[in-house]
């Protein structure tokens, strides 16, 4: 990331947006409250960032919450992210299925990429379950997909969250490394 890029952040109610701007630091960044959404604004941006979000709703009622949200991520032209809940938003948009963990996942645990292991800060309650034949699964954890991709689309997701703990986890790194081939 050279140039600075216009990036639009979606604030889902994350506990961790200010974090998340962080990461971000040294471009024109803008926030957009999840609830004032509008696709036509966010195509004025180079990158759109979806975060995680409150657990206030369940993976079967994701649809009708993230509506408009998940309909941008399936007709995008732009890049996007996804983080936690963004990358369960970007498995809903191209058909994927959610799944309700037997307990909430939260601490650094390791995922898998490329053979080799990583630590990354995960907190979430949900997991994908079933990925559509429209993304790639980059990692994964005993809990399931960790980095999706999008076969033809610029558009990945992180389950875990990469703004926490960036110094003591490798998630920046790979959020960083995979923005940098994006734009």
């Amino acid at each position: 990331m050279s140039m600075t890029k216009r990036i639009l952040i979606v604030d889902n109610h994350s506990k961790h947006t200010a974090k998340i701007t962080h990461l971000f630091s040294g471009n024109d960044i803008s926030l957009c409250d999840g609830d004032n959404f509008k696709p036509e604004e966010a195509e004025l941006f180079d990158l759109i960032v979806f975060s995680g979000g409150s657990h206030v709703c369940a993976a079967d009622r994701t649809k009708k919450a993230y509506e408009l949200e998940i309909d941008f991520i399936r007709k995008a032209k732009k890049p996007v992210v996804g983080i936690c809940l963004g990358c369960q938003l970007i498995a809903k948009a191209f058909g994927g299925k959610l799944a309700k963990l037997q307990e909430k996942r939260y601490g650094i645990y390791e995922i898998t990429m490329n053979g080799k292991q990583f630590n990354v800060f995960e907190s979430h309650g949900y997991t994908i379950d079933k990925l559509s034949n429209e993304l790639d699964l980059i990692a994964k954890s005993d809990t399931g997909p960790e980095i999706i991709k999008h076969k033809t689309k610029p558009i990945y997701g992180f389950q875990f969250h990469p703004e926490v703990f960036p110094r003591k986890t490798a998630g920046k790194k790979l959020l960083i490394s995979v923005v940098k081939t994006i734009l």
